[in-house]
């Protein structure tokens, strides 16, 4: 059985190429002394083009409606930053949804 810590991070660099492909730039967040913070609380990633800045949260569906209600939190605001969360469901790939 794989750990769900390493199975976190796989899912996170298979989103990091996808955006990479779209021609974003990417940073996943880092683990700093065996804690691990995301961004502004609710982003696993932050992807930067010439148009968007996307926070990128990479979840199962069982942590889904945790992860949406984290990132309407951070802004209400629709112009301040485009906010899109990953999911990835074993059986079916992946799944994309615009928030706000």
């Amino acid at each position: 059985m794989v750990k769900t810590s390493i199975k976190g991070r796989r899912k996170e660099k298979e989103v990091e190429k996808i955006l990479m492909e779209r021609g974003y730039s990417t940073e996943i967040v880092r683990n700093i002394k065996y804690m691990r913070r995301d961004y502004f609380g609710c982003a696993d990633i932050i992807a930067i083009n010439n148009k968007h800045v996307l926070l990128v949260a990479v979840t199962d569906r069982k942590n889904r409606a945790r992860s949406i209600k984290r990132l309407r939190e951070f802004t209400n605001h629709p112009r301040l930053c485009f906010r899109k969360v990953c999911f990835w469901y074993d059986w079916d790939g992946w799944h994309e949804e615009t928030v706000g």
